[in-house]
């Protein structure tokens, strides 16, 4: 009896958790002339934002440009900045899911490497979301395919 009951909850567990994700809305933001290092980025705040993200360019088109403006009292950024191979500019799929339910945020991200060449291709994500508080935990998944 036990062991029956126990299959049935660990059964129970991943379909709550798939039917508690929920899609939200990601804005694509460009961001220019910064120069910002591989990596994931969660910013939630201005501060965040200018410290992370300092023009640092001297190419003639980044004189006059400034970072777009974000209200952080209303939305987060999230940020994904990696190199892939492939002949061409990867495809690239995103979406961002909450699981209120285990209090986490999730930016999924697929990378599709197009041909076997070893050029470099530097990808880089900006998605703007509604406000993310700072105690839910972000994950960032991404996937290489070719």
């Amino acid at each position: 009896m036990k062991l029956f009951f126990i299959s049935i909850l660990f059964g129970i567990i991943p379909y709550f958790n798939q039917q508690d994700k929920i899609h939200v809305s990601c804005e694509d933001i460009s961001i220019k002339c910064t120069q910002i290092k591989e990596g994931n980025y969660f910013i939630n705040s201005q501060n965040e934002f200018e410290d992370q993200l300092q023009i640092k360019s001297t190419h003639p088109i980044c004189v006059n440009y400034e970072l777009p403006k974000i209200d952080f009292d209303k939305y987060s950024l999230l940020g994904f900045v990696a190199s892939t191979g492939g002949c061409e500019e990867p495809t690239i799929k995103y979406f961002v899911t909450n699981n209120n339910l285990l209090n986490i945020s999730e930016f999924n991200i697929e990378i599709n490497e197009i041909g076997e060449c070893l050029r470099n291709n530097i990808v880089t994500v900006w998605c703007l979301v509604p406000k993310i508080n700072n105690e839910v935990k972000f994950n960032v998944n991404y996937i290489y395919t070719k």
